[in-house]
């Protein structure tokens, strides 16, 4: 079953985590993922979530100006982690 859940621009990541329903199989994660980034960079912001080809889509915005900048390719690989744990759920 295909999940999608699209961001409003003016929502808060924390009302967007809200809404994805609790019997969800990937909110755990999701929301682990989330404390991780959130960790890393406090004004982040979730740009969306999917299932895209039955695997988990994290997409996000940081606040730095440096794309260089090494917190960049952390978070890039705390996501991919969240991805490739979703593929490894039975």
């Amino acid at each position: 079953m295909p999940y999608s859940f699209v961001k409003n621009p003016n929502e808060t990541n924390q009302e967007y985590l809200n809404s994805i329903p609790d019997y969800h199989p990937w909110k755990g994660i999701i929301l682990q993922t989330h404390k991780r980034l959130e960790y890393i960079d406090p004004d982040y912001q979730i740009a969306q979530i999917k299932d895209k080809f039955g695997g988990l889509r994290y997409y996000f915005d940081t606040s730095f100006t440096d794309y260089a900048d090494v917190r960049q390719d952390v978070m890039d690989a705390i996501v991919s982690y969240a991805e490739w744990r979703v593929m490894t759920l039975d």
